[in-house]
């Protein structure tokens, strides 16, 4: 008779990882959680060491799998901190900028201009989102921004750098193919 199958999930959070294993009952298996510091370098500024947060998922998952019966795990569950986004080398998945927070405020100018010119109601029909330096859109401007487009004043011509949501690159990284943003990732919904 084979052993009943276990689920892991990993909710990778603004202060932590957190990761659980469960029976089909639902009953906890084993669990762990590793801590996950912020940054505030200016007002207004929330960012992340994206590996910290790397760190953080593997040695949550890790420690959460050393509980657990080995072999038993038929599915993963990943939970994350859905605005917040970084840029990475398409090759090897390792960050390329700060992981920006969700929380980060960052956006607020470029959101103000865009209302100011009377785009708002344009964003709102296009990603279903009001104009909020909380979603990812604004984030992804001052990432590009400060930290270079692929042909921009870095002059990389490479194509070498990709970027996106959290889930995206931390998924990716569990998986070993970081995915990259696309409209979908990036602004819409």
């Amino acid at each position: 008779m084979t052993a009943d199958p276990l689920v892991l999930g990993v909710d990778q959070g603004t202060s932590a990882t957190k990761a659980i294993v469960v029976d089909a009952s639902g009953e906890t298996v084993a669990r762990a959680s590793a801590p996950l510091a912020q940054r505030h370098p200016a007002p207004g500024m929330v960012e992340q060491d994206g590996e910290e947060l790397w760190r953080s998922v593997r040695d949550a998952v890790s420690a959460c799998l050393a509980g657990a019966p080995p072999g038993r795990v038929t599915a993963v569950g990943l939970s994350v901190q859905r605005e917040s986004l970084i840029l990475w080398d398409r090759a090897s998945g390792a960050p390329l900028s700060p992981l920006v927070s969700w929380q980060d405020r960052r956006g607020t100018d470029l959101c103000a201009r865009l209302a100011a010119s009377g785009a708002a109601p344009m964003v709102r029909r296009i990603s279903g989102l009001p104009l909020d330096p909380m979603f990812s859109a604004a984030k992804a401007a001052w990432l590009l921004d400060h930290h270079g487009r692929d042909g921009g004043r870095t002059g990389d011509r490479s194509g070498s750098r990709d970027g996106g949501r959290v889930g995206g690159w931390s998924g990716g990284r569990v998986g070993g193919r970081v995915g990259g943003w696309s409209g979908g990732r990036v602004g819409g919904r």
